[in-house]
């Protein structure tokens, strides 16, 4: 855990952070943070101000600079044009949407990170004229797909009865298409939706027994030749875990494409702090109570991942094979 420890360390190098601005910071597995923290703290290299619930280096230090553009906060992306309008609709729609509920695990993910997930499945060619499968949908990203009219069809698994009635009633007034199931995804999928979808979305449980159950629903669910779109954290999954992730795939005929770090952020300010924190392992392992949430930590990656056809690739040798089209023959061969 000393790639941690200089996580943290450098994260609070001339600067006093929230515990919560921390996490954000370092985007560790949580095990190992608190793990972590308690030693310096132990230690007397850190330092917690109660009064004012910050973490601070004893030494002080110099307060390092961000790298991150701040317009675009490192998705490389700015949202205009269709998607913009989408966007605002999306946001009238949303505020009377139900709230969540630790009974399934959800949390809302900041609505324009929505935007650029739709954006980056458009420039994949992952959305217009194409069947999307949604495996649960506390985040409403169907009723922002709806909205932005360009996919064939928009079908949505989903075990909360109160976002059922609220999609159905929402795509129903505008006119939207969308297919809903009321379903619970630790059974395989309806036979009417198997082998039927382009593309797959999900933000899966953390658990390895979770993750793995959404990815075979997500896998039922396409065609011979289809992609994925999955979130996984480094805050609640280990390199290990994603090692067993990863596998998977493989194992099943994917590839992964694209990871893009710390892409979904979730929306804090519209979660109930009491009554989903005070069933956090986490919390109850601090030696300090870090007072309430003043930044929206907890973030997940984007996956995306395709099938593939397994073949055999033909090597000439070191330098060439049936698919490199971009090396020089003649240096190939020493020529």
């Amino acid at each position: 855990m000393e790639r941690i420890r200089e996580k943290i360390l450098r994260a609070l190098s001339g600067r006093r952070l929230s515990y919560w601005k921390l996490l954000k910071e370092v985007s560790s597995p949580l095990v190992e943070v608190v793990q972590t923290l308690k030693d310096l703290l132990e230690k007397g290299e850190v330092i917690w101000d109660e009064e004012e619930k910050v973490l601070y280096l004893k030494e002080g230090g110099e307060e390092l600079p961000s790298f991150q553009c701040p317009a675009c906060l490192g998705k490389g992306r700015v949202i205009k044009g269709a998607f913009e309008k989408a966007f605002l609709k999306y946001m009238e729609i949303a505020q009377n949407r139900p709230p969540s509920i630790p009974e399934y695990d959800q949390g809302f993910i900041l609505p324009e990170d929505l935007v650029h997930k739709a954006i980056l499945m458009y420039e994949k060619c992952d959305l217009e004229n194409r069947k999307i499968l949604i495996l649960g949908d506390d985040d409403l990203f169907s009723i922002y797909l709806g909205l932005l009219g360009r996919c064939e069809k928009i079908t949505v698994v989903e075990i909360d009865e109160r976002l059922v009635n609220f999609i159905n009633e929402v795509s129903s007034t505008e006119k939207l298409g969308i297919e809903v199931f009321p379903y619970d995804l630790s059974n395989p999928l309806p036979q009417q939706l198997k082998n039927s979808f382009d593309v797959f979305v999900s933000e899966p449980p953390e658990s390895l027994e979770g993750f793995i159950c959404f990815l075979i629903r997500g896998k039922e669910g396409l065609k011979e030749r289809g992609s994925g779109y999955i979130g996984l954290t480094t805050l609640e999954s280990t390199y290990e875990k994603w090692g067993e992730i990863q596998k998977w795939c493989l194992n099943n005929g994917f590839v992964i494409t694209d990871i893009l770090k710390s892409f979904s952020r979730y929306w804090e300010r519209v979660q109930d702090w009491e009554k989903f924190y005070s069933h956090f392992r986490m919390l109850k392992e601090l030696p300090f109570n870090p007072g309430p949430v003043d930044e929206d930590w907890y973030t997940s990656d984007l996956l995306r991942i395709e099938r593939i056809i397994p073949r055999k690739l033909q090597s000439q040798d070191l330098y060439m094979d049936e698919e490199t089209w971009a090396t020089p023959l003649s240096f190939s061969h020493g020529d």
